[in-house]
């Protein structure tokens, strides 16, 4: 195998993401929920099924969203 440095004497793509250690540590607790899984929970509030595909259909979705919107749960 050849050098780890190309002709410049950089290291090479490789060589940087396995040698590679992160700036800072993660911070401590639960991470945080990202914005996708807030919608998931919601349509399973409103008992949605199905909602990927139904996301095609605009007309469908913007009566999903309005249900949605008016729910006293949300």
């Amino acid at each position: 195998m050849g050098s780890p440095c190309n002709e410049k004497g950089e290291y090479k793509n490789y060589q940087k993401i396995t040698e590679w250690t992160p700036y800072k540590t993660r911070p401590v607790g639960r991470p945080r929920l990202r914005w996708m899984d807030q919608v998931e929970e919601d349509l399973k509030r409103v008992k949605i099924v199905g909602w990927r595909a139904k996301v095609e259909d605009r007309q469908e979705w913007n009566r999903i969203v309005e249900q949605t919107k008016t729910h006293p749960g949300l």
